[in-house]
């Protein structure tokens, strides 16, 4: 069964029947286009050329050779931008699984909880849920540490809130993300208190006004001054649906406590945007998650939570539960993941039929030459100077299909930037590609080369 673990959400994959009927037709035309070719050729036959051939002194003619160098520099060509996209893939999945998370996501779960319609549609009722609950779970056996929070974890906090700073005149469009918690979401994730503290229990229940912020938004508004003591405001954290209730002045000035380290919030490509994390009480909503540390395996603890839960509410059902990783890898990992392995089975599938096509046409062009060969080395000529000619003519349609292959990989980087982060035109990986196909070369020409080397002069004069 395929699951979010191996694959992005947005990885829908099934047979698609127009796709596989246009590349059936491809295809077939391209056996048709490929086999008439040598029929054509061969059913207007010119007589001097058979003679040549009968007399076994035809050799390759340059049309034919030319043809034959020209498919195989496509063939690496169309290799060498395979691998650098492959290579491109592999770089971005290395940097994302990299990113600075600034917390700590080995045994976290999450375990959503909904409640249905007309539960808890009072403040006070529904503030003692979540209490309830928040308790209930928190001194479970096996739990080190336990939060309440209204959205999903870090890197898909991305939910904007208008700014407004006390003393500052507004300015349009100035937005940062807005996490509602307990304070124990810190502890629980292990994020990092860089100045000042967070809310204690207390104030969260009579919803305090107070706020921690993260370290980039304390570097965006307050470059050059403490950002401990300002005041600022969200006009729009108020209740404004019927699934949200808030305290009376929710939106009201909000004092900064504390400033936290950075977490991802944007996803793992894009920088950290600038956060606030506010009392979880001052709005709550019909959805909210608990976060949860375990000592050991995360899933383990799922029906003990649960039951926990039950113990508050016996019919309140319980949402989607996963582990931080888990979601690291449907929002991050996966797809990068995804997309490098793609690259690289037909990355390597190329290397293999260049590989494969650069030997058959090495053989087949020595074997033409083979008389050549012989009249050589009975004039004198080294089996050294007979393998470097050999090779010579295989690293010159490499070489030319390496250049040509470079060439779009250059042209090609904005379309292969829709699925890889970083650039298709490295020359430090165009450096080890090239260096890839020239070992190649050597591997695939050295059989040909070394039999045309150790072929009997005399023998094959004869012969000819």
């Amino acid at each position: 069964m395929v699951t979010e673990r191996h694959f992005p959400p947005e990885a829908v994959i099934h047979l698609n029947l127009p796709v596989f009927v246009f590349s059936t037709a491809v295809a077939v035309a391209t056996g048709i286009v490929f086999g008439i070719s040598p029929a054509f050729h061969f059913s207007t036959p010119r007589l001097d050329e058979l003679m040549r051939a009968a007399s076994h002194r035809a050799t390759a003619g340059s049309q034919s050779r030319r043809m034959r160098d020209l498919l195989v520099a496509s063939q690496v060509a169309l290799t060498v931008l395979l691998l650098a996209g492959a290579g491109s893939a592999m770089r971005s999945f290395v940097n994302v699984y990299r990113t600075k998370l600034g917390y700590d996501p080995h045994n976290v779960l999450t375990v959503g909880i909904s409640l249905p319609d007309g539960n808890y549609t009072t403040y006070e009722t529904r503030a003692a849920f979540y209490r309830g609950i928040h308790k209930h779970v928190a001194t479970l056996p096996g739990i080190t540490s336990a939060a309440v929070a209204l959205f999903s974890l870090p890197p898909v906090e991305d939910v904007r809130q208008t700014l407004e700073i006390m003393g500052r005149t507004p300015e349009k469009g100035q937005t940062v993300n807005v996490q509602e918690t307990t304070g124990e979401y810190f502890s629980t994730l292990e994020i990092s208190l860089l100045k000042g503290r967070v809310w204690s229990e207390a104030e969260n229940n009579r919803a305090a006004h107070v706020a921690v912020i993260n370290e980039e938004m304390a570097r965006r508004f307050w470059p050059n001054r403490d950002a401990i003591g300002q005041r600022i405001r969200f006009p729009e954290l108020i209740a404004f649906t019927s699934w949200t209730l808030a305290t009376t002045d929710s939106n009201g000035w909000l004092e900064i406590v504390g400033v936290a380290g950075n977490t991802p919030n944007r996803g793992l490509r894009e920088p950290v945007a600038p956060a606030a994390y506010v009392p979880y009480t001052l709005v709550m909503g019909d959805s909210m998650q608990l976060v949860i540390r375990t000592v050991s395996d995360p899933m383990g603890m799922v029906r003990a939570v649960r039951q926990q839960i039950h113990s508050v509410d016996p019919g309140q059902p319980v949402a989607k539960t996963q582990t931080a990783e888990d979601l690291l890898r449907a929002e991050g990992w996966a797809r990068e993941q995804f997309v490098a392995s793609l690259f690289l089975v037909f990355a390597m599938l190329a290397l293999a039929l260049a590989a494969t096509g650069l030997y058959s046409v090495v053989a087949y062009a020595t074997a033409l030459r083979t008389r050549e060969f012989g009249i050589r080395m009975a004039l004198g000529a080294q089996k050294t100077h007979v393998i470097g000619l050999v090779l010579s003519s295989a690293v010159k349609t490499v070489s030319a299909g390496i250049v040509v292959g470079a060439a779009l990989g250059s042209a090609g980087n904005g379309l292969i930037g829709r699925w890889v982060s970083g650039s298709v035109y490295d020359p430090v990986m165009l450096g080890v590609i090239a260096a890839l196909l020239f070992s190649a070369t050597g591997l695939a020409a050295y059989v040909p080369a070394r039999r045309a080397a150790t072929c009997d002069p005399m023998q094959v004069l004869r012969t000819e």
